[in-house]
């Protein structure tokens, strides 16, 4: 009996850390989108082509953008959004 009550156990543990995954994820695509939505919103339009990719944290900016102030920019818009611990600016400046 003591067996099956440990594979039970262990089928119930193993789906709690499987619940636990979809969340992280969850949050992972909800910061990344939101930022892609605030940059998509702003009225520079060559910050629409900026990606945006979010893990543990941090939230890094990627693409080429004109001009330095709009690499700045683009930094401001997403640098509030909740979840974010630390914002890599990766974006080029060039044509």
């Amino acid at each position: 009996m003591s067996n099956i009550k440990a594979i039970e156990q262990s089928r119930k543990d193993t789906r709690q850390r499987n619940d636990f995954e979809p969340t992280k994820a969850a949050v992972k695509s909800k910061v990344a989108d939101e930022a892609g939505r605030r940059l998509q919103a702003t009225h520079y339009a060559a910050l629409r082509g900026v990606s945006c990719e979010f893990h543990e944290g941090m939230l890094v900016l990627r693409g080429t953008v004109p001009s330095f102030h709009l690499k700045q920019v683009a930094q401001e818009i997403v640098l509030k959004i909740e979840g974010v611990g630390a914002l890599v600016n990766a974006l080029e400046v060039g044509d």
